[in-house]
């Protein structure tokens, strides 16, 4: 049980940030697009 127990803890987690996306990066770059986009239109 206690083996289990630090599966669920410890192992499973550690797994599923290993695999993980960084989805973070595009959200970024997408915002400042947008933002570079809109200036330009400000500006003009």
């Amino acid at each position: 049980m206690t083996i289990g127990t630090m599966f669920t803890l410890f192992v499973l987690p550690a797994v599923y940030v290993a695999i993980a996306t960084d989805h973070s990066a595009h959200a970024v770059s997408k915002r400042t697009k947008d933002i570079e986009a809109f200036e330009a239109s400000v500006a003009s």
